[in-house]
């Protein structure tokens, strides 16, 4: 067995231990202090290492049965192979089938890589409303990391009720979301890759201070992060794939807010939508770029944005829709024109809202203002319209900002 063994100190009960507790009463005080500070440090909890392999040359072969046995601030190594095994946990409602269920604290999962290490079916089964199977069912702790592996193929990948950090994980293939945060704790997401769900991450109502870094998204078919109520997160160095007119790169429910900063945005096909901030909800969008699509930002009802650095290649749709009693700062930006307007005001109501928008300071892809004018749809449109866009003064060139690499935009935008 490769786990290491904790020993406790006994009391010991022998003639032999009455002899030699005779002796050491005589020993100094001093000594007495060497001893229990001894005795104290034997007793700590030593933290193991458990090891996980398929081919039996480890201390298990299944996830569940290391998981029985661990301790606070130990670690699961996983070594290569698919890892299915899975676990019914019954209630009055439904059937949970977990392949790891965890609620320890402080408990570190392994993998030796991504590529190796595979924690999912090899094909998706069939869920039900009262059945559906979940990789890792993560309880209440604290302390949480999963690194270095593949985790894909059921209802959902990681559904977490926990602090945890994904690192350097796949999540792929699952019918619900790749990871889902229903914990008090902001989620730590970074150098994963996130592709084919419905939904690649879903955070939760209220969810503060979610980081999701050096990211790729591909294809998730609903959208690839859903902030939820009131979500607060951030967004930095990551790129989004999206293909599909109902598919969304980014969606932000009422009251949620989103920083992005140096992403970029692909279009996988001609009907991709990038960045949907909901009624309500605001996101700030600074060094990103964003391939010609469908639209690339929408605003819902007396939500905002601002941001500044970005190039956004145009829209077929509308580049930039905007929704009634909504506010927007978005300057030093450039704003191309495909075939639909440059910026849509499309107002559901004719209820006043603000008296203009600020798109000042922006390159349209051309020195013509009339052109600029005739891509924008507003107030001076429409009376029943509400705001007007300004958009004077404009940049006569470029932002100088180019289409990169996602490891090639930091650099790209000065390191800023």
């Amino acid at each position: 067995m490769m786990r290491t063994v904790k020993r406790n100190w006994k009391h010991d009960s022998t003639a032999a231990g009455s002899v030699q507790r005779g002796v050491a009463a005589s020993w100094s005080p001093r000594l007495w202090l060497v001893l229990a500070l001894s005795v104290s440090v034997a007793g700590v909890s030593i933290a193991s290492t458990i090891h996980v392999n398929r081919d039996g040359s480890g201390d298990y072969e299944a996830l569940q049965p290391a998981i029985d046995v661990a301790a606070a601030g130990d670690t699961i190594l996983i070594g290569p192979g698919r890892y299915d095994q899975y676990i019914q946990y019954p209630s009055p409602f439904d059937t949970l089938d977990a392949i790891a269920r965890v609620s320890i604290s402080n408990l570190t999962f392994r993998g030796t890589g991504r590529d190796e290490v595979i924690v999912g079916p090899e094909v998706r089964p069939v869920s039900s409303a009262y059945r559906g199977l979940v990789c890792f069912f993560l309880e209440p702790a604290t302390g949480l990391c999963l690194e270095s592996m593949t985790i894909e193929n059921a209802l959902a990948g990681v559904s977490t009720d926990a602090e945890l950090q994904l690192r350097d994980v796949v999540l792929r293939g699952h019918e619900i979301e790749g990871a889902g945060n229903t914990s008090q704790y902001p989620l730590v997401v970074e150098n994963c890759l996130i592709e084919d769900n419905y939904i690649g991450l879903l955070l939760r109502a209220g969810d503060v201070g979610t980081t999701i870094r050096n990211t790729t998204f591909i294809n998730n078919s609903d959208r690839a992060i859903d902030g939820a109520v009131g979500a607060n997160f951030e967004v930095r160095d990551c790129s989004f794939t999206v293909s599909g007119i109902v598919s969304f790169a980014m969606v932000l429910d009422r009251t949620a807010h989103a920083n992005v900063v140096h992403c970029q945005f692909i279009a996988g096909d001609s009907f991709a939508n990038f960045i949907s901030i909901g009624n309500r909800s605001s996101a700030e969008i600074r060094f990103c770029h964003f391939d010609p699509c469908r639209g690339t930002i929408g605003v819902g009802s007396t939500s905002s944005f601002s941001g500044s650095d970005n190039v956004l290649e145009g829209g077929s749709l509308a580049t930039i829709l905007i929704e009634d009693r909504s506010t927007a700062t978005f300057s030093g930006n450039d704003i191309r024109h495909l075939s639909g307007p440059s910026i849509l005001i499309d107002s559901y109501y004719t209820v006043a809202g603000p008296g203009s928008l600020d798109f000042r300071d922006n390159y349209w892809g051309t020195d013509n203002a009339d052109s600029i004018a005739a891509w924008i749809h507003d107030a001076q449109d429409d009376p029943t319209l509400a705001p007007t866009v300004l958009f004077e003064p404009f940049r006569t060139q470029s932002v100088p900002v180019k289409k990169a690499s996602v490891g090639g935009l930091k650099a790209q935008f000065g390191g800023r």
